[in-house]
């Protein structure tokens, strides 16, 4: 069988030499119409020259060639050639057929991928949400983010604390210096000074003596003389001078007044001391510890409190409101996910299940600590509010004017002159109870035995008068003057005011 290249190279030969040969021709026939019109004006002659007789034979060889050629490659070729081609050109056209036939399949294949894909878009969209879990992971980053950390926390109440600590010390402070009761006590021990003070009258020795002396007088101008024992006049003073000259068990007359003064002259010496320690007095004592406490209530509701509050506050709303429903759904999308999409590496369930553990924690810690903490701090908040002090204040800084204006000095230099005038007073009171028994028991009294014992009389008197005249540095103190004062300092000591302070720190500190 020839091969189908020779054929077709025959056949291109073929149609190649009449291509040429028609160019030629139109190429000739342009040449004699437009270039040389005159030269071919004889048709006959031109027919019948010799160059064209030349021309024919040569185009008649071509022609006898051309058809030799034709006849040969008709002769040459394979019987089954057009069976050939034919099957060639089936195989051409299946090409296409298969083709078709490839992108209709494709296209059912497609059509048919359409219903997972379709699947696949829900699941994105619907078990994954791609969106949903991006707004879950802003949630839980703001939470981080912004949140007051463990450690934010931890230090604001290592603050409030210190804060804590240091009002109690002071809330302490202030409750030694108020307090009444316990021996040694600043405060008790002006308290019991104030109540030795207190509990001389002044008054009270001056009114008995100036009675006893009025009965001596009496005696002494009595007539006639000597006196008898059964004279009224007599048996007043009698009874006068046994209570005056009473033995100091007995503890009343001037064993009372006595014992009264040494008490007087030492709580005076105690007072008087507590006007050079600083502070300078214990009324300013409790001023500037109220002060101090008010100060420390003060730092420890703010900043201290209210930084808490605002921290914890902050921290529940965005734990509870954000971060912890958001981490539950994230939980939720990867469990689903892990059951129903396809299954999570064994790396990320464990992260998982460290996430959840934690997520617990925290729940926990908000359902059974924090979630009540802002209530807690409002508690604290209320419970060391301190009760108004302005009317305490007052009466403290009053007190502490006039304490420091009393000169304990002179009141001890009185006191102890008193003392002294009652002590020589006290010897003649005895030498006159002596002088009334030795009179008394003389059967029949002469007047040398009653100007014995009227000059005892004398003296007995002039020694009261001595108490009475004889102690200038009482003169500021009276039942009107220090005396006054101080049952006011007293007062205040154990009034109200001073009591539910006392009550109210108390309260605040064990708080």
């Amino acid at each position: 069988m020839q091969p189908i290249a020779g054929v077709v190279a025959m056949f291109a030969l073929v149609i190649l030499s009449l291509l040429v040969f028609l160019l030629w021709r139109f190429i000739r026939c342009l040449c004699v119409l437009c270039c040389q019109p005159e030269a071919y004006a004889d048709g006959a002659k031109i027919l019948t020259s010799r160059g064209f007789r030349a021309r024919k034979g040569a185009m008649f060889i071509l022609g006898l060639i051309g058809m030799a050629v034709a006849a040969w490659g008709m002769a040459s070729v394979d019987k089954n050639f057009p069976a050939q081609i034919s099957k060639e050109v089936d195989t051409i056209q299946e090409f296409p057929i298969s083709i078709i036939d490839g992108v209709t399949n494709l296209t059912y294949q497609l059509g048919n991928l359409t219903v997972p894909i379709d699947q696949f878009s829900d699941i994105v969209a619907n078990d994954i949400n791609i969106p949903a879990m991006k707004a879950d992971l802003d949630h839980i980053d703001d939470f981080f983010t912004n949140a007051p950390s463990p450690s934010d926390i931890q230090g604001l109440l290592t603050n409030l604390n210190t804060a804590l600590g240091t009002l109690k010390a002071s809330l302490t402070t202030l409750a030694h210096s108020i307090d009444t009761t316990t021996t040694g006590a600043p405060l008790e021990k002006v308290k019991d000074d104030l109540t030795k003070l207190t509990s001389f009258s002044l008054t009270a020795v001056n009114s008995s003596i100036t009675d006893y002396n009025t009965k001596i007088t009496a005696l002494m101008g009595t007539t006639p003389t000597p006196v008898l024992t059964s004279n009224s006049v007599y048996q007043s003073l009698k009874t006068e001078q046994a209570i005056m000259g009473a033995l100091p068990a007995a503890n009343t007359g001037i064993n009372l007044w006595l014992g009264q003064l040494t008490q007087c002259i030492d709580a005076a010496n105690d007072l008087q001391s507590l006007q050079t320690v600083t502070p300078p007095d214990p009324f300013l004592a409790i001023t500037s510890s109220l002060a101090d406490v008010a100060s420390k209530v003060a730092i420890v509701k703010d900043p201290n409190l209210k930084a808490l509050n605002d921290a914890i506050v902050l921290f529940n709303n965005m734990w509870y409101n954000n971060a912890s429903t958001a981490m539950q759904s994230l939980l939720d999308r990867a469990n689903t996910i892990d059951t129903t999409v396809m299954e999570l590496p064994s790396t990320i369930t464990s992260q998982l299940s460290t996430l959840q553990s934690g997520k617990q924690d925290v729940d926990s810690l908000y359902a059974n600590t924090l979630q009540g903490l802002p209530n807690i701090i409002s508690g604290i908040s209320s419970n060391i509010t301190m009760p108004s002090t302005t009317s305490l204040s007052t009466q403290l800084t009053t007190a502490s004017g006039d304490f420091m204006s009393v000169n304990f000095v002179t009141l001890v230099s009185g006191f102890t002159g008193l003392q002294q005038a009652l002590q020589t007073f006290q010897t003649q009171v005895t030498n006159l109870g002596g002088a009334m028994s030795t009179y008394e028991g003389v059967t029949s009294p002469q007047p040398a035995d009653w100007t014995t014992l009227n000059n005892q009389l004398t003296t007995t008197s002039n020694a009261a008068s001595a108490v009475q005249t004889g102690n200038p540095g009482l003169n500021s103190y009276s039942d009107n003057g220090f005396s006054t004062s101080a049952s006011g300092w007293l007062s205040m000591i154990e009034g109200s005011d001073m009591n539910s302070q006392s009550t109210a720190i108390s309260s605040a500190s064990n708080t």
